[in-house]
Protein backbone atom coordinates (compact mmCIF):
# COMPACT_ATOMS: atom_id res chain seq x y z
CA UNK A 1 0.00 0.00 0.00
CA UNK A 2 1.41 3.39 -0.99
CA UNK A 3 0.44 6.58 0.78
CA UNK A 4 0.07 9.49 -1.65
CA UNK A 5 1.50 12.05 0.75
CA UNK A 6 4.47 12.45 3.04
CA UNK A 7 3.82 13.47 6.65
CA UNK A 8 4.71 17.12 7.13
CA UNK A 9 8.02 17.21 8.98
CA UNK A 10 8.53 20.15 11.30
CA UNK A 11 11.67 22.28 11.33
CA UNK A 12 12.85 23.55 14.72
CA UNK A 13 16.07 25.26 13.68
CA UNK A 14 17.75 26.20 10.44
CA UNK A 15 21.26 27.45 9.91
CA UNK A 16 23.09 29.41 7.28
CA UNK A 17 24.65 27.00 4.74
CA UNK A 18 28.13 28.45 5.25
CA UNK A 19 27.85 27.81 9.00
CA UNK A 20 26.57 24.29 8.24
CA UNK A 21 29.44 23.60 5.84
CA UNK A 22 31.99 24.82 8.39
CA UNK A 23 30.51 22.59 11.12
CA UNK A 24 30.48 19.65 8.70
CA UNK A 25 34.15 20.19 7.80
CA UNK A 26 35.03 20.45 11.51
CA UNK A 27 33.20 17.18 12.22
CA UNK A 28 35.09 15.48 9.37
CA UNK A 29 38.41 16.85 10.66
CA UNK A 30 37.65 15.81 14.24
CA UNK A 31 36.65 12.33 13.10
CA UNK A 32 39.90 12.00 11.13
CA UNK A 33 41.94 13.17 14.15
CA UNK A 34 40.13 11.40 16.97
CA UNK A 35 38.37 8.44 15.40
CA UNK A 36 34.64 7.77 15.45
CA UNK A 37 32.56 10.85 16.15
CA UNK A 38 30.34 10.45 19.21
CA UNK A 39 26.70 11.17 18.31
CA UNK A 40 25.16 10.35 21.65
CA UNK A 41 22.01 8.27 21.65
CA UNK A 42 20.95 7.24 18.17
CA UNK A 43 17.78 5.58 16.89
CA UNK A 44 18.67 3.73 13.69
CA UNK A 45 16.60 1.34 11.58
CA UNK A 46 17.86 -0.39 8.42
CA UNK A 47 15.47 -2.35 6.21
CA UNK A 48 15.28 -3.24 2.52
CA UNK A 49 18.08 -0.85 1.51
CA UNK A 50 16.82 2.27 3.31
CA UNK A 51 17.97 3.70 6.64
CA UNK A 52 16.06 5.90 9.10
CA UNK A 53 18.54 7.60 11.43
CA UNK A 54 17.54 9.89 14.32
CA UNK A 55 20.11 11.65 16.49
CA UNK A 56 21.30 15.06 17.68
CA UNK A 57 22.83 16.59 14.55
CA UNK A 58 26.35 18.00 14.86
CA UNK A 59 25.48 21.08 12.77
CA UNK A 60 22.20 22.25 14.36
CA UNK A 61 22.57 20.55 17.78
CA UNK A 62 18.91 19.55 17.37
CA UNK A 63 17.30 16.09 17.34
CA UNK A 64 16.49 15.23 13.73
CA UNK A 65 15.52 12.31 11.52
CA UNK A 66 17.36 11.72 8.29
CA UNK A 67 16.41 9.05 5.77
CA UNK A 68 18.78 7.41 3.33
CA UNK A 69 16.61 6.00 0.52
CA UNK A 70 17.72 2.77 -1.21
CA UNK A 71 21.17 3.35 -2.80
CA UNK A 72 19.97 2.81 -6.37
CA UNK A 73 17.61 5.77 -5.94
CA UNK A 74 20.03 8.26 -4.35
CA UNK A 75 22.88 8.39 -1.86
CA UNK A 76 21.66 11.68 -0.36
CA UNK A 77 20.35 11.77 3.19
CA UNK A 78 17.05 13.63 3.38
CA UNK A 79 16.34 15.45 6.66
CA UNK A 80 12.61 15.00 7.18
CA UNK A 81 11.92 16.29 10.69
CA UNK A 82 13.41 17.90 13.82
CA UNK A 83 12.34 17.55 17.46
CA UNK A 84 12.58 19.44 20.74
CA UNK A 85 13.68 16.45 22.84
CA UNK A 86 14.57 12.75 22.89
CA UNK A 87 11.01 11.59 23.62
CA UNK A 88 9.64 13.41 20.54
CA UNK A 89 12.58 12.11 18.52
CA UNK A 90 11.91 8.48 19.44
CA UNK A 91 8.22 8.79 18.52
CA UNK A 92 9.09 10.62 15.30
CA UNK A 93 11.65 7.96 14.41
CA UNK A 94 9.05 5.21 14.72
CA UNK A 95 6.57 7.23 12.64
CA UNK A 96 9.15 7.59 9.82
CA UNK A 97 10.11 3.90 10.01
CA UNK A 98 6.43 2.98 9.56
CA UNK A 99 6.15 5.48 6.69
CA UNK A 100 9.15 3.93 4.92
CA UNK A 101 7.84 0.40 5.44
CA UNK A 102 4.64 1.39 3.65
CA UNK A 103 6.34 3.67 1.07
CA UNK A 104 9.90 2.42 0.50
CA UNK A 105 10.30 4.12 -2.88
CA UNK A 106 8.48 7.37 -2.14
CA UNK A 107 10.33 10.56 -2.99
CA UNK A 108 11.05 12.39 0.25
CA UNK A 109 10.82 16.13 0.93
CA UNK A 110 13.78 17.72 2.75
CA UNK A 111 12.85 20.30 5.43
CA UNK A 112 15.75 22.53 4.27
CA UNK A 113 17.71 22.85 7.51
CA UNK A 114 20.50 24.65 5.67
CA UNK A 115 18.66 27.76 4.53
CA UNK A 116 20.27 28.37 1.11
CA UNK A 117 17.92 31.28 0.44
CA UNK A 118 19.62 33.20 3.24
CA UNK A 119 22.70 33.46 1.04
CA UNK A 120 20.78 35.30 -1.65
CA UNK A 121 18.62 37.52 0.56
CA UNK A 122 15.28 38.62 -0.86
CA UNK A 123 15.91 38.15 -4.59
CA UNK A 124 15.64 34.36 -4.61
Amino acid sequence: MYVTYQPEGKKIKEINPIEGAMKTLKAIKDTALYGKRERGKVFKTKENGWIVDTCIAFDTKTWETGIFPPPKETSKCVIVEQYHNEEEAEKGHERWVNFMRENPHRELKDINVWDFKSLFLDWV
